[in-house]
């Protein structure tokens, strides 16, 4: 029997997105919380596409292109932040390269990272010296509970097999009212609408879940957490010159509409 991943419906009339030859698997869109899911899922996760030191340095290269974009996002997890609020701790999810809690550690936070890639949590430890880097899945790390005031999950969610358990667990690693700041693709973006099965973001090697923005609120809503604001995003924030102005341009347009590539969702863990 077909389960979605996301709300666990195991009764609805879900429709088949696409299907891949081999295993079987397939990607389905749930009428009840608008996510697509692939199943059955794999065993376990791949973390194939960001292992070896040559992919290290060129995804090192691009975080050091987006520095505003990374920006903004600290930005906006300061906007969810109580007033006032004292001895900051930062975690970030999928930290890469590190590029981004450096970024935090020079505005006043006090950091950690989490990473699957070994060449990748290296580059992070070199960038940040005296930081803690946990080199393994988040869900393999005893986070001490109610440790931080913010975590960053960027480009993460699609790629776990139970983006619940992971929301469970950041939760409690959070303090009450500590805030968290998701990016993850948008399965009701204008992307998706227009190219179906040929969305570039159907990958059944790593992507497993795709959230339309009724099924990341659910979730979230689900695991503890109070929604801020949900919205969309696009762009790949390494735009320069006319390109990044059509980007911009191109933003403003989707967000307004919701029909951006990426969903970006800013919550509150309830105390």
């Amino acid at each position: 029997m077909v389960r979605c991943g996301v709300c666990g419906e195991e009764d609805a009339d879900f429709s088949a997105v696409t299907r891949y030859p081999g295993d079987g698997a397939q990607y389905y869109a749930c009428p009840v919380c608008r996510a697509v899911f692939l199943f059955p899922l794999p065993a376990e996760e791949s973390n194939l596409e960001f292992e070896g030191r040559e992919t290290a340095r060129r995804l090192s290269w691009a975080d050091r292109e987006r520095l505003e974009y990374f920006k903004i996002r600290l930005d906006w997890v300061n906007q969810g932040l109580p007033p006032g609020r004292s001895a900051r701790r930062l975690l970030e999810v999928g930290c890469g390269s590190g590029v981004l809690l450096e970024l935090a550690r020079a505005c006043g936070w006090n950091v950690a990272g989490v990473e699957l890639s070994a060449d990748l949590a290296e580059q992070a430890r070199r960038l940040n010296p005296g930081v803690e880097i946990f080199e393994c899945d988040v869900l393999e790390q005893p986070l001490p509970e109610g440790a931080y005031d913010a975590v960053l999950a960027l480009d993460v969610l699609e790629h776990v097999l139970s983006p619940r358990d992971m929301l469970l667990r950041l939760h409690r690693a959070l303090r009450p009212g500590g805030v968290i700041l998701l990016q993850t693709p948008n399965a009701g973006s204008l992307r998706y609408r227009l190219h179906g099965e040929r969305w570039n973001m159907l990958i059944p090697e790593y992507h497993f879940h795709l959230f339309a923005s009724r099924s990341l609120r659910r979730l979230l809503q689900e695991c503890g957490f109070d929604v801020l604001w949900i919205q969309t995003a696009s762009g790949s924030g390494v735009e320069k010159g006319p390109a990044k102005l059509m980007a911009e341009a191109k933003e403003r347009f989707l967000s307004t509409l919701s029909l951006g590539n990426a969903l970006v969702a800013l919550a509150k863990a309830s105390g």
